[in-house]
């Protein structure tokens, strides 16, 4: 059995700062995407997942 989390992050830095984290506590990233806001501000989401 899986658990999931989403992370949204604007500042790529911060985004990159928490993978590690996580993927210290066997989070592993399946999936990635952007979207775009106003003035090119990108939200980056991406979808974790670990075994319980």
């Amino acid at each position: 059995m899986w658990e999931y989390i989403l992370l949204d992050e604007t500042n790529e830095k911060k985004l990159v700062e928490r993978l590690n984290e996580l993927g210290k506590e066997k989070w592993e990233a399946v999936g990635y995407t952007i979207a775009m806001g106003a003035m090119g501000r990108g939200h980056h989401f991406v979808l974790l997942k670990r075994e319980r």
